[in-house]
């Protein structure tokens, strides 16, 4: 499943110009962790490999079941004040957006995240690719763990 994720992830990333990117998957006690990544170095997947919910745009993301966009982190409430905002500088992450990934029956499954090096807005339209992407990522996702 990590090689169809790391294809996932490389999607969201060309389709967003993104420079790092994650895709976590919830587990049985739904809390997200790190499946894959880009771009990363131990200190961000450290912090970031167990995500409840409310914490940062992924958390937020688990917990609204909707797409998070943060276009700096450094004026975020999201991450002002946290321990979240020193992390994400230290790697390098000025923005980010968080998409979640739903099962056919409407499970939330997993949150696709991509993040960039400057602030940045994301158009309408990128997050109707993203929501698209996040569907077809479910489907196969859904399909694998079935299948295994």
């Amino acid at each position: 499943m990590d090689n169809l994720l790391a294809e996932i992830l490389a999607v969201a990333k060309k389709i967003t110009r993104s420079d790092m990117g994650n895709i976590q998957l919830v587990d049985r006690d739904g809390v997200l962790r790190i499946t894959v990544h880009d771009g990363f170095a131990d200190e961000f997947l450290a912090f970031f490999s167990e995500v409840k919910e409310s914490e940062a745009a992924c958390g937020t993301a688990l917990k609204t079941r909707q797409t998070i966009v943060v276009e700096d982190v450094e004026r975020s409430p999201l991450f002002v004040g946290t321990p979240a905002l020193k992390i994400m500088l230290n790697a390098g992450a000025r923005a980010v957006q968080s998409t979640p990934i739903f099962s056919r029956s409407g499970e939330l499954i997993g949150i696709f995240s991509t993040h960039y090096r400057q602030p940045r807005q994301i158009d309408t339209h990128t997050v109707r690719l993203l929501g698209f992407l996040a569907a077809q990522a479910g489907r196969y996702i859904e399909r694998l763990t079935v299948a295994s």
